[in-house]
This record gives structure tokens, C-alpha cells and sequence, in this order.
């Protein structure tokens, strides 16, 4: 599994590129959750993905810790 740090740029590239590939969204959701989790402060990262109709609250403690359980 790629670090997070490392995932980060790919998911930029994929997602002008359009080329994520899940069903409906939560994989995606889910990662770009966790390439933010540096980044950004995790209310703000579950308010966007609730904004944009993803509920992350199964995961929030994996995006708070980095991606470790």
C-alpha cells in the first residue's frame, strides 16, 4: 500500500483525469479523506465528504490516525 504522502499527488491526477474507480464514490472519498489527513483538521475533512454525500464517520479514526487503525 502506498503511503499517504505518496498517494496524494495520484489522486490530483486521477481526479482531473476522471479515471477513479469505485462504484459509488466511498473509495475515493475515502482515500482523498486519508491524503488529507496532514493537511487538513479532520472536522473539515468529514464536513467535505459529508458536503459532497459521503458519510466517513465508520473511518474517522483511520483518517485521524494517518491510515493506521
Amino acid at each position: 500500500m502506498k503511503a499517504l504522502f505518496e498517494f496524494s499527488p495520484e489522486y490530483e491526477q486521477q481526479k482531473r483525469d476522471g479515471n477513479q474507480r469505485c462504484r459509488t464514490g466511498t473509495g475515493s472519498a475515502t482515500l482523498w479523506a486519508l491524503s488529507q489527513s496532514a493537511r487538513r483538521p479532520l472536522p473539515d475533512i468529514i464536513e467535505r465528504a459529508a458536503a459532497a454525500g459521503y458519510d466517513l464517520k465508520g473511518v474517522v479514526r483511520r483518517i485521524a490516525n494517518g491510515g493506521r487503525t
